[in-house]
């Protein structure tokens, strides 16, 4: 074990680039945090965002905006 194990380094976005993990953008803000099994990284982002991204991604287009 080393030791950055169980050692968390947090990161924000300025809000007109992202954070960068692994060549992904992820907007808001990123905590990394170093576990035995290797890294972990959380994205941070408001509920709203979250929400209109995921359902907004998941939802087929052919269905109504009533729908979403």
């Amino acid at each position: 074990m080393d030791q950055w194990t169980n050692s968390t380094l947090n990161c924000s976005s300025d809000g007109i680039s992202g954070v960068f993990v692994n060549g992904k953008n992820f907007h808001g803000s990123v905590s990394v945090l170093r576990k035995t099994e290797g890294w972990l990284a959380i994205n941070h982002v408001p509920m709203e965002r979250y929400v209109a991204s995921v359902v907004g991604a998941e939802m087929p287009s052919q269905w109504g905006k009533e729908a979403l």
